[in-house]
């Protein structure tokens, strides 16, 4: 480019060691009104001597040159910029030049390094998982199950626990969602990865990080609170994650259905309030008026909330409540569950834990599969949503 300019007859030479970018700039004419004038100002000569001795139009030179006519008798030439006989059409057998495998391994490098180079989202669930724990933990330590004031206490207690760790992963993550949003909308544009694969690692890469924040709550909050048993520890664990995924998963879904953060706060307190209030605990499952039950059945807040109370709360085998039914022995040896339920009132009456969970809350040990597969379906029924914005959806504002 410095050899073309400086054929022209016109075109001073460029001083050595003088910027190239900036001398092709000045000999153009961008900018020249104001570098005659900074010249004149401060009496530089200097910036002059880079301008051409006379006014040149350099568009009318080019298109007179021997260049243009080379690069006109270029483009003409068959299989260039016009069909060949003797060339195959050019055919494209995919809309992306790298592979599936290659896509979903770059999208997930890229998430993972986005997720590790974001502390102020991880560390606000790193921190929140260790607050909470530590303050269920240290409230309800030694805390006494067995009598009516005790269980209920401790029903309120999984209730508000599972509530505030998965509702921080929902707040928390709006606005790191929103950031990729706008790279992902560039990059659908540009066909540059497949919408399912973008999909896929944003699914992929939330869960370890959501397990690790729910394994370092439930490592200090269950022995604490008094509840033992490592298989029972391990189901509670996987079950809690489950709804913090839930709850980073409705994130995802709100930022490509909504147009802004504020919007999408919204409507995760929209969502997560009727699911709350239809969770089975206030009101109790068995209390929930009929015409509003179908709502009581499909929310998802409702089946990890009994399957969590199920696991600690009504673990006591139809053989061992045949035994308590049987004997006035001490049962202090049986499970949590099995217990007689001190001080209740007489519209309860003597009754086992499992039991009482099971006639007032209407969860069910018997039914932890079931309500584990609704859960699962539901949350695969909210990841298709996700998909399906994802891929259809266009929120960016120009």
């Amino acid at each position: 480019m410095v050899e073309y300019f400086e054929s022209i007859a016109s075109v001073p030479r460029m001083r050595e060691g003088y910027n190239p970018a900036t001398w092709m700039l000045e000999v153009i004419g961008a900018g020249v009104d104001s570098q005659r004038q900074a010249a004149s100002k401060d009496g530089l000569a200097a910036h002059e001597s880079q301008l051409p001795d006379e006014e040149v139009d350099f568009v009318q030179y080019f298109n007179a040159s021997v260049s243009k006519k080379i690069l006109d008798d270029k483009s003409m030439e068959p299989g260039l910029f016009q069909p060949s006989e003797h060339l195959e059409p050019l055919n494209y057998s995919s809309k992306r030049a790298a592979s599936n495998a290659i896509q979903l391994r770059f999208l997930l490098q890229r998430f993972f390094i986005t997720y590790w180079r974001t502390p102020s989202y991880n560390l606000t669930r790193l921190g929140i998982a260790l607050f909470l724990g530590l303050i269920f933990g240290f409230v309800y330590l030694n805390a006494e199950y067995t009598t009516y004031q005790g269980i209920n206490g401790g029903l309120g207690m999984v209730y508000l626990s599972t509530v505030f760790i998965a509702l921080v992963s929902y707040g928390s993550g709006l606005h790191l969602i929103y950031e990729e949003r706008a790279a992902f909308y560039r990059e659908r544009a540009a066909q540059t990865y497949n919408t399912f694969w973008y999909f896929v690692s944003f699914t992929l890469v939330e869960i370890p990080y959501v397990f690790a924040f729910a394994l370092l709550f439930v490592v200090m909050y269950y022995p604490m609170v008094g509840f033992v048993g490592l298989e029972n520890a391990i189901f509670y664990w996987l079950n809690l994650a489950l709804m913090i995924l839930f709850q980073a998963y409705l994130a995802q879904l709100a930022a490509f259905i909504v147009p802004s953060v504020e919007v999408a706060t919204v409507f995760g307190v929209l969502i997560n309030s009727i699911g709350l209030m239809f969770m089975g605990f206030n009101p109790p499952g068995m209390q929930i008026p009929r015409g509003y039950q179908w709502i009581y059945d499909v929310v998802p807040h409702r089946y990890s909330f009994s399957v969590l109370v199920a696991i600690v709360f009504g673990d006591c085998s139809d053989h061992q409540l045949a035994e308590i039914a049987l004997t006035t022995a001490n049962v202090s040896d049986y499970p949590l569950s099995c217990q007689i339920i001190q001080n209740a009132p007489a519209s309860v009456g003597e009754v086992t834990i499992k039991l009482y969970v099971q006639e007032v809350f209407n969860i069910k040990h018997e039914h932890i599969a079931q309500y584990c597969g609704v859960f699962l379906g539901i949350l695969l029924v909210f990841r298709v949503l996700t998909v399906l914005a994802m891929r259809f959806i266009n929120l960016q504002q120009r």
